[in-house]
């Protein structure tokens, strides 16, 4: 045998005689049979997902979407932040063109070109009005819990 393997089992043999670890003789088998290794198709035991309530929205909390008379945008209505009092005057109003197409705007009479992929921010009284291009006009009014309105334009 080789030099190296031998005195590594020497240093194995005495590493087990020092901690107190011995082998058991060949001839003798072992008092208890070791417990089998798991395998890749043992299952192993797993703890019950945590069953949470559900949210509950508290009834002061603005209405997520306030139109869903049309299917090319979403009106969502902004909670203030950690419960604090909604802004009072003029709220921010987020106008969001997630759309493929450019679009031309009327707001509180002021024309407005958004172009594909992009928002723009507005300060509005809490009542405005507002169209797309050829479009009905829309009367819009920010809910009082609510700090602003974001507008998003799907098509």
């Amino acid at each position: 045998m080789n030099a190296r393997i031998l005195l590594s089992l020497l240093a194995l043999l005495m590493l087990a005689n020092f901690s107190g670890l011995r082998a058991a003789p060949p001839d003798k088998a072992p008092d208890k049979p070791a417990p089998p290794f798991p395998s890749d198709e043992t299952p192993l035991p797993m703890k019950a997902p945590k069953q949470e309530a559900p949210l509950k929205t508290p009834e002061t909390a603005p209405s997520p979407r306030l139109d869903d008379s049309t299917k090319s945008f979403d009106i969502i209505a902004v909670a203030p932040a950690d419960g604090s009092t909604p802004a009072a005057g003029n709220v921010e109003v987020g106008f969001y063109n997630h759309g493929d197409r450019e679009l031309v705007l009327q707001i509180n009479d002021r024309a407005v070109t958004l172009g594909s992929r992009y928002y723009l921010q507005l300060k509005l009284p809490r009542e405005f009005t507002w169209r797309e291009k050829d479009g009905p006009e829309r009367k819009t009014k920010v809910p009082e819990n609510a700090n602003g309105l974001e507008i998003v334009f799907r098509k």
